[in-house]
Formats: structure tokens, sequence, C-alpha cells
């Protein structure tokens, strides 16, 4: 990677994290350009040439964060042990990691359901880590089900850090990945 490269992908990470401490600082109707370019110690134009817009930059934030959820996923998954379910335990067990950013993920959630292409994104991603999972060949219902309550898990998280006991809830989901499998897999 060229060092011209790297340096448009670290602005256009300090955009995303001026972003969050935007929202942090001044709540989300004080996300507009012209602050989170303040923010990030660029012109507006600079911000521009990475986000053309507003709904860019939200967009961008997200995809920053399905991208963080990835690594924590990717992390899980070395760990796992191979065989079947690798790929869900690890997404399960990433789900129950709360975000350094948390406070700031919090007041950008809402903005997400506001746009339709943020929805189409996460729908993308679902169905991403949907045909991961069911590459294992186990029951599409509970494996369904199982992202969904690794999914609101996340959410809860972080939307209220410490609202529930973690732990119970985690082993119980990765008792349902075991029931997945079909029978006869190892």
């Amino acid at each position: 990677m060229n060092s011209k490269h790297q340096a448009s992908q670290r602005t256009r990470h300090d955009l995303i994290i001026a972003a969050f401490e935007v929202v942090r600082k001044d709540g989300t109707a004080h996300l507009t350009l012209d602050n989170v370019a303040r923010q990030a110690g660029v012109s507006k134009g600079g911000l521009l040439h990475h986000f053309p817009s507003k709904n860019a930059l939200i967009e961008g934030v997200l995809r920053f964060l399905l991208e963080r959820f990835e690594e924590r996923v990717n992390f899980f998954y070395a760990a796992e042990p191979d065989g079947w379910g690798r790929w869900l335990r690890a997404y399960v067990r990433a789900s129950f990691v709360e975000e350094t950013l948390t406070p700031e993920i919090r007041s950008v959630v809402s903005m997400f359901l506001e746009n339709p292409k943020v929805l189409e994104i996460v729908r993308e991603d679902t169905e991403r880590w949907m045909s991961r999972f069911m590459a294992d060949e186990g029951s599409e219902a509970l494996i369904r089900i199982i992202q969904r309550a690794a999914d609101a898990q996340w959410l809860e998280v972080t939307l209220m850090p410490g609202s529930i006991n973690a732990e119970d809830v985690l082993e119980a989901l990765l008792e349902l990945v075991e029931q997945a499998q079909p029978r006869g897999a190892e």
C-alpha cells in the first residue's frame, strides 16, 4: 500500500472518529459536515472528498462499526475449534463484547434507522453472515434465531450496558448452536 493511499485511509478513519466525537460532545443534531471537518482538523472539501454527503458519512460510520465487529468475530473464530458451528459460535461470542465507543454508538444507532441505504447495508451484512453460517448445513431456522438473538444482545449491550446477566445468555446461545447442528455432524 503506497503512502498516499495510507494517508487517505488515515484521514477517512479520522473523519469517522471525529463524527463519533461530535455526537459524543454535542449530540446527533450537531452531526454536520462542517462540525465533523472542524473536529477532524480538515477542510470541508477534504471531508467531501471522502464523504460527499452526510448520508455517505453515516454509511461510512456504519461500515466502520461492521468492520470492527467482523474483526472481533475473526478473533473469536481463530480461537474456536474446527468443526460445525465455528462461525456461529464466534459471532455469538463477539456479540457479547462491549464496544469501547459505546456512548457514541448509542447516539448514532438511531440515525441508521432513518436512512434506507444504511438499512440495505445492514441487510447485506446480515445475509453475508448467514451464508457463512449456512455453509455448515444446520437448521436454518435455529441459526437465524441464534443470529438474531446475538444481534439483539449487541443492541442491548450497546444501548443499556449492564442490564442483563450476559454470561447466562451467552451460554444459552452457545448451547443453541450445538442444537442447530445436524445429526451426525461433528
